[in-house]
C-alpha cells in the first residue's frame, strides 16, 4: 500500500470516528473514497457456499463486512490476513469490517 492510500484510509477512519452512526454517513464517506454500489452488486449464484462475510467494491480494494457475530469470529480468524486493515464500532455492537 503506498503513502497517498494510506493517508486517504486514515482520513477516512477519522471522518468515521465523527460520523453519525447512520447509514447515509457512511455511505457518503464510503462514496467519496470511490466505492462503486454498481460494482458491489453480483448476481446470486444459488451453488456458492455460503460466506460469512458481505464483499463490497472500494475502488480497486474489497470490504468484506461479518454478517453475525459468529461470522465476525470466522472473517477476523479464518479470512482476514495480517496485512489487512481493521474496522469496527468503538464501544458498540456491529459488524467487523476488513
Amino acid at each position: 500500500m503506498c503513502f497517498g492510500e494510506q493517508e486517504r484510509l486514515r482520513t477516512a477512519m477519522r471522518r468515521l470516528e465523527v460520523a453519525d452512526a447512520t447509514a447515509g454517513s457512511v455511505e457518503e464517506i464510503a462514496l467519496s473514497l470511490g466505492w462503486d454500489p454498481e460494482a458491489s452488486a453480483s448476481p446470486k449464484n444459488q451453488n456458492a457456499p455460503r460466506l460469512p462475510y458481505r464483499e463490497f467494491a472500494l475502488g480497486k480494494d474489497k470490504l468484506w463486512v461479518g454478517r453475525s457475530s459468529r461470522d465476525n469470529d470466522e472473517l477476523t480468524l479464518r479470512y482476514a490476513k495480517p496485512q489487512d486493515i481493521f474496522f469496527h464500532v468503538h464501544g458498540a455492537a456491529g459488524s467487523h469490517v476488513i
